[in-house]
């Protein structure tokens, strides 16, 4: 009876765990959808600048540059949003063909690339800043 119990138990929290995982990356997607919407709105009112600069003659930028920096901005908020849902998800991007595959894997199943863990990926890049170093 105390196995019963301790495997209702562990499915108990298996559920749970899932649960939780799925409402966080829900509330991710809502957020990311929110910055979608504003990401649209920014494009239409950088649209309606470049238009009203073109009918008006004006060629002062200056509003287009700020414009710019605002969607910059948002496209980078919805990228780090993006690997927060990857993360919680469990899920890696491919950096060579960009499919979205279970983190435990090694390989990648469409192009055969291999996965690198994150200690791989700082010891890459401490690599890379050494080889800099070293140049100059």
């Amino acid at each position: 009876m105390s196995e019963f119990f301790e495997t209702v138990k562990d499915i108990t929290s298996a559920a749970m765990k899932k649960a939780d995982t799925t409402c966080k990356a829900a509330r991710l997607k809502l957020s990311k959808s929110a910055l979608n919407k504003l990401l649209a709105g920014q494009y239409i009112e950088l649209g309606k600048t470049v238009y009203n600069m073109c009918k008006s003659g004006d060629e002062d930028s200056q509003e287009i540059v700020s414009i710019t920096a605002q969607i910059d901005g948002t496209r980078r908020r919805i990228a780090a949003l993006d690997r927060r849902i990857d993360d919680v998800l469990g899920l890696v991007k491919c950096p060579k063909c960009g499919a979205v595959l279970k983190i435990k894997n090694a390989y990648c199943s469409v192009c055969g690339k291999k996965l690198t863990t994150e200690q791989e990926s700082i010891e890459e890049n401490e690599n890379e800043m050494n080889i800099i170093t070293e140049e100059r």
